[in-house]
């Protein structure tokens, strides 16, 4: 795990999802791979420990093509099982400011498959081109 940051966002959007408007696919492939610069952390030598409720198991981190050396935060699982939604930066050291226009920082999905989980697809929430810092998420049916 990568130590925490934190993503400020002082606007919640609601966004109804449609083939039209919200497509995990973009216009050409996107390498997350080539701009991750960090160095990958296990937990045994992760700093910021999750705290344990009682009654849960250790988290374990998820095999590639999921966990990278770059910042996977804030995951969530649909109640179909087999989507996973997460936000990704390539690199947590560079200001927001930054990330905003390096074409990787944002929301990404994979799916579970019988052979593990799917190559991970960026959620485009604005055209490729639009500078958008897409943070923190949660899908409910059709509403993201």
């Amino acid at each position: 795990m990568k130590a925490k940051f934190l993503i400020i966002s002082a606007v919640f959007l609601m966004i109804v999802l449609s083939a039209s408007s919200c497509s995990p696919t973009t216009p050409s492939p996107i390498d997350r791979y080539s701009k991750i610069t960090g160095v990958k952390v296990t937990p045994v030598e992760d700093h910021w420990l999750p705290v344990i409720a009682e009654g849960w198991s250790q988290p374990e981190p998820l095999p590639s093509p999921v966990n990278t050396a770059g910042g996977e935060d804030r995951p969530f699982i649909l109640p179909d099982g087999q989507t996973l939604y997460f936000f990704f930066t390539p690199d947590v050291n560079i200001p927001v400011e930054k990330q905003i226009s390096d074409g990787l920082t944002g929301i990404w999905f994979t799916n579970q498959t019988s052979s593990g989980w799917s190559e991970p697809e960026r959620v485009w929430l604005e055209r490729p081109s639009t500078p958008a810092l897409d943070g923190c998420e949660f899908v409910l049916g059709n509403v993201m």
